[in-house]
């Protein structure tokens, strides 16, 4: 049915707007995709007519469809380059003039094999996704309609109808508040878009009170005209308009009313604490709000696969460079020698005249021989080795936190957790617990917390007859002396906590007849709960009326206006009117901000600024949150005009944020201080010894941090990154050229007088602001000779910036960043490899994140074992692909010296083919996911054993390569001479060439596979099944082929291979050789690993005692040693890192110019990330 006029009944004034023009094309040819957002228009609906011209509710977050899957995924295949080279390759195989293999693409069917397993891996991740896409789209709606509320499936619902939802249900598709079942209020949940377990409040529009009359026929009736944004991703931004017909005003004149967020409701969000709500469907399917943030992420691979491909096409070259030598040295062999081998009826001139076209002709022939350079199944192998760690990764206790266990969602970087040179972090909520806990205040210049008598602390007695709150540490008698003196100063206390008890959004709800606050600021919760610590209870909102509980009495607020927080303005605002009818303004923020704001012509003003300052960096000295409290007063006519001017602004489309912003600027000026507040956010568990064994492993720390300069310091101090014995250097200033001389200044220092001493860096945002790309890159060469840096007062797209310079100008180095926040998502993002915390700040880091885990200490596990044991594991596993084919293929080389290098394949061209998927494939597997070095307990306790490893280069590629070929000679030269003469069966047939081909390969798969045995430091039953098995396992197909087939070249071989006594003493001296080859290359890594953990011995013994402990220890790793027995020679002191997350040590800062607050409350933050990704 499409939208007409007949729908609405005749006269209407909305007739204009019918049929709708909402409707945007989609682009592409073959697959059609939908414009993006910002090249749609903003649209106009009427409330119960359906726009079918607009996408419907479906959602799909699959990959694929069944008829697109195929070509989809053969796409992505074939996007990668070795795929590409063997399907080459096979079509190759199948020219008579170059084919080994008889015509027959024999290559294809390992390709297919790898094609189709990785293609498996991809149908069963996204059929996950498509059985989740298909519940959420089957899920039934109420929706109104003339013939009342009908169910509906979910993707069935169209823009313009009307839904109903009940309590706990969750919203299908972007609403409009229409009506609710509690005065035009409802609560909202929104845990599955941002984490976030507190209620959020959402209002019904006044405009539209007057459908708490209506019943559901008369509703349906109703049509509105409603005007709003085009589709855009910003979660916590809605604008529009709602047009009343006229029959609704007395006066006959169309009423517009303006939209905001305080009156839309997301997709996915739950209702809580509310009957039922009825809601004006405005976006849809993939025009959700939801929908439009679920972009692809940046893909990210880890060093090791660049190098790989790096490898891949290393081994490429020297294959054509191989394969160009072998067809030249064979047509001017057969030129030099055409006398001596009439028997293959060479043409001599057809040789000389075309020597080019033979020589293209062998080297075609040659690329076949030499295909398996090129490890066919490298890439599968890696992917499903990575795919199991990272479950290993997710199924470690070690890894698991109380609440919340390990995600790997990107099991690609495994390996990059042992390669990380800078490690990035947030601090509120990622060192720390973000669970605020309410511990000094200053009022009116005296300050309370700060306890040195303990006749001042309240006893535990006394403490039980308080209000019973959480998230406070508050034990100042003083306090409560000084508020029951009936005095001036008793009343600026009064003062003092109305303001902390109505300055805020915190919502209320009952649970079994007790009040829950739910907060969407942890710092705002332990402010409110401070108050009521005090006397002050909130208890809740009525009707516009903000209501608190003192001495038994109930004081009444009207609530006029929030001028809510946002990272700009770093404060927030609430005018109320008391019963007196006297307006008050009553802001907090940052310390930064709010001085601005304060009446500078008032003195005492002035006089208690410096006071609270004061107090104010004491408490940061301690590591607390600070922020400052002000008020005025509003006369009636000053409100009323700036509110006109204020709703004004509010109806316009045209640069409205703006214009608001302006106005709350306005009315916030001249302010009067009341005082300040110290918060404490604790350090989570282990985060002290955590730091310092990762700043042991050698990894570099930055902290970046919105908090002041002290508070980052003294939580610094706290956990360890920070000591007495360290130089400080520190770039705070307001000033371009002043910066500038800091970081010279800083560089000069390190060249002389720090040069032997460990080094701290800490910067302010405010300075990185004045720099430009030349000082910049000086920072980074500045905080390259720092093993800390810190940050602070940086804002989200600062964080970003720096990640983003480290990775630019520091070459060939591994980032990480961790944090917990939806503001840590750019940095997260920008980083190699992103951590998330679940935290109290939402999961939007985490769901943003490479690995998202409970706490920070799980890092620990997560770096200095699983890190490093998959760096080992995985780079071992590379080399031993390219190894292993090395010396299947190699042979043909050595062996063409003795034929004039005839083009001739050794093997069965499909046994050949099974020695990558069969043959030598599972072995390397288990052990990139079952061995380890040394214990997750050990590695824990010698973080420095983090940095040992043998990192992948291009020499440690040619110890492979240069593996392979001297065992592939070793092979060859031992076979060929020893079974020339012996190759004859017992009906006198000759097998030289046969016998010869299929004795190396067998030698070759029994050697590749031993020496999984041997470089292996645990042999489980599994790992050792599997070795022999494989070994087996090719035996038993060859016996078939040979026994009971008589068309191939091998046919009968078996038998008269292994029944040769010869053959055993052959196989014995080439183990003896190869293993006693891989010993000593075993060996000589040893002796190398010692010459370096004797140069560290001898320097630390150099250095002064107050440097830092050496890195490595005084004791060499035996890399050969099993690690129980390596274990034991390692000193096993007790540990020395003390768990501090409940001692915040105070570390006096001498030098302080700058003061602030960091006000961490949760906001409109995605919506800013947003903003800074597109900036």
């Amino acid at each position: 049915m499409q939208n007409s006029q007949s729908e609405l009944g005749q006269p209407d004034p909305w007739s204009l707007y019918l049929p709708y023009d909402n409707k945007y094309e989609l682009q592409g040819c073959c697959f059609k995709t939908r414009p993006h957002w910002r090249d749609m228009k903003d649209r106009t609906i009427i409330t119960n007519i359906q726009d079918h011209e607009l996408p419907d509710n479906t959602i799909r977050t699959c990959k694929y469809t069944l008829w697109t899957f195929l070509p989809l995924n053969l796409m992505e295949q074939f996007s990668k380059m070795a795929n590409i080279y063997f399907l080459i390759v096979g079509y190759l195989e199948t020219i008579d003039l170059v084919s080994i293999t008889d015509g027959q693409p024999v290559i294809w069917f390992p390709l297919f094999v790898v094609i189709a397993i990785s293609a498996f891996k991809d149908f069963l991740e996204d059929h996950k996704r498509q059985l989740s896409d298909r519940d959420e789209n089957k899920r039934i709606a109420l929706v109104l309609t003339p013939y009342g509320l009908v169910e509906k499936k979910w993707q069935q619902i169209l823009v313009g109808d009307i839904i109903r939802i009940e309590q706990g249900e969750y919203f299908p598709a972007d609403v409009i508040v229409v009506k609710t079942s509690e005065k035009g209020s409802c609560f909202i949940e929104t845990k599955n878009l941002d984490g976030e377990t507190n209620l959020k409040i959402k209002k019904q529009h006044k405009g539209l009170q007057f459908t708490r009359n209506l019943n559901d026929y008369l509703l349906q009736k109703e049509h509105i005209l409603v005007h709003y944004d085009k589709p855009n991703p910003y979660l916590y931004k809605f604008n529009g308009t709602i047009t009343m017909p006229p029959d609704h005003n007395s006066d006959g004149d169309q009423k517009v009313y303006q939209l905001d967020e305080v009156n839309f409701i997301l997709r996915g969000c739950s209702l809580r604490n509310t009957h039922w709500i009825y809601g004006l469907v405005v976006y849809t399917g993939f025009d959700t709000k939801i929908m439009l943030n679920s972009t692809k992420a940046r893909p990210k691979s880890s060093t090791l696969e660049s190098q790989m491909n790096f490898f891949i096409i290393l081994v490429f070259f020297i294959q054509l460079v191989i394969c160009l030598f072998s067809a030249q040295y064979s047509v001017f062999w057969q030129l030099d020698n055409f006398m001596d081998i009439p028997y293959l009826e060479l043409d001599e001139n057809d040789l000389q005249t075309n020597i080019v076209f033979r020589t293209m002709e062998r080297w075609g022939t040659w690329l076949l021989i030499y295909t398996n350079f090129v490890p066919i199944s490298l890439l599968v192998t890696l992917e499903m080795v990575k795919y199991l760690q990272g479950m290993m990764i997710e199924n470690d206790k070690q890894c698991k936190s109380q609440n919340h266990r390990t995600e790997v969602q990107t099991s690609n970087l495994n390996e990059e957790l042992g390669n990380v040179k800078y490690m990035f972090t947030d601090k509120t909520g990622t060192i720390t617990k973000n669970l605020m806990e309410f511990k000094t205040i200053s009022i009116h210049g005296k300050s309370y917390g700060n306890v040195c008598n303990r006749s001042q602390i309240l006893n535990s007695d006394e403490i039980t007859h308080m209000p019973q709150v959480t998230n406070v540490d508050f034990r100042d008698k003083q306090l409560f002396n000084d508020l029951n003196q009936n005095d001036d100063h008793s009343r600026r206390i009064v003062e003092y906590f109305m303001h902390l008890a109505l300055c805020h959004t915190i919502l209320v709800e009952y649970e079994q007849g007790k009040i829950k606050y739910n907060a969407s600021s942890p710092d705002e919760l332990a402010l409110l709960m401070g108050a009521k610590f005090c006397g002050f209870e909130y208890i809740g909102l009525d009707d516009g009326m903000m209501i608190v509980k003192y001495k038994d009495q109930l004081l009444k607020y009207k609530l006029l206006q929030v001028l809510e927080f946002s990272s700009a303005r770093k404060r927030m605002s609430v005018i109320v009117q008391d019963q007196n009818d006297q307006i008050m303004l009553l802001c907090k923020g940052a310390d930064s901000m709010i001085i601005n704001l304060l009446d500078k012509s008032n003195r005492q003003n002035q006089e208690l600024l410096s006071i609270t300052e004061q107090h104010l960096e004491q408490y940061a000295e301690k590591g607390l949150r600070t922020l400052l409290l002000a008020q005025k007063e509003l006369t009636k006519q000053q409100y009323d005009e700036w509110i006109n001017k204020y709703l004004l602004a509010g109806l316009t489309t045209i640069n409205r944020e703006e214009q608001l912003l302006s106005l709350q600027d306005q009315i916030e000026t001249n302010l009067v201080l009341i005082g300040g507040t110290g918060i404490e956010d604790k350090l989570q568990d282990d985060v002290g010894s955590t730091m310092q064994k990762i700043l042991n492993a050698g990894i570099k720390i930055w902290v970046l941090t919105g908090d002041k300069l002290e508070t980052a310091i003294n939580i610094s101090y706290a956990c360890n990154l920070l000591n007495d014995s360290q130089q400080k250097i520190v770039i705070q200033s307001d000033d371009q050229f002043e910066a500038q001389f800091k970081i010279n200044s800083g560089l000069d220092l390190l060249k002389t007088q720090f040069q032997n001493h460990s080094t701290a860096l800490i910067i302010s945002g405010d300075s990185l602001i004045h720099l430009d790309e030349k000082y910049l890159i000086k920072l980074i060469e500045l905080a390259k000779q720092c093993h800390t840096v810190i940050a602070c007062r940086v804002s989200p797209k600062q964080k970003q910036e720096l990640v983003q310079l480290v990775k630019d100008n520091i070459y060939n180095i591994v980032t990480m960043a961790v944090g917990d926040g939806a503001n840590d998502v750019n940095m997260i993002t920008a980083a190699n490899i992103g951590i998330g915390i679940k935290g109290v700040e939402g999961n939007q880091a985490a769901r943003a994140a490479d690995y998202s885990i409970g706490e920070f200490r799980i890092l620990q596990q997560l770096l200095l074992y699983h890190g490093r044991e998959c760096y080992r594991r995985n780079q071992v596993l590379v080399g031993y692909n390219f190894y292993k084919n090395l010396l299947i293929v190699l042979p043909h080389f050595w062996f063409s010296f003795y034929n004039g290098f005839s083009p001739l394949n050794l093997y069965d061209p499909w046994l050949y083919q099974f020695y990558n998927m069969f043959y030598t494939s599972v072995p390397i597997m288990i052990y990139a996911i079952l061995d380890q070095q040394y214990s997750s307990k050990f590695l824990l306790k010698n973080p420095q054993l983090y940095q040992t490893n043998n990192k992948v280069t291009l020499l440690t590629f040619f110890f492979w390569f240069c593996s392979g070929g001297i065992q592939s000679a070793i092979v060859i030269y031992a076979v060929f001479p020893s079974m020339e003469q012996t190759s004859i069966d017992k009906e006198g047939r000759i097998l030289f060439l046969s016998s010869v081909g299929m004795a190396v390969f067998c030698y070759a798969i029994i050697i590749v596979n031993l020496k999984v045995f041997v470089f292996s430091y645990m042999n489980s039953i599994g790992s050792v099944l599997s070795i022999f098995g494989s070994i087996i396992l090719y035996l038993l197909t060859y016996m078939f082929l040979s026994q009971f087939t008589d068309r191939l070249d091998i046919s009968h071989t078996f038998i008269h291979l292994f029944s040769n006594i010869q053959f055993y003493f052959i196989l014995s001296g080439i183990l003896i050789l190869t293993i006693l080859f891989d010993l000593a290359l075993s060996r000589w890594s040893i002796f190398s690993e010692q010459q370096l953990f004797e140069i560290h011995r001898v320097r630390d013994a150099e250095e002064p005692a107050s440097s830092e402990k050496s890195r490595f220890g005084s004791t060499p790793p035996s890399s050969l040693m099993p690690p129980d027995k390596f274990e034991n020679l390692f000193q096993e002191e007790e540990d020395v890192y003390d768990d501090t997350s409940v001692l915040l040590p105070v570390k006096p800062v001498k030098t302080r110019k700058y003061t602030g607050y960091a006000f961490a409350q949760q906001e409109k933050k995605l919506d800013e990330a947003l903003r800074n990704a597109e900036n």
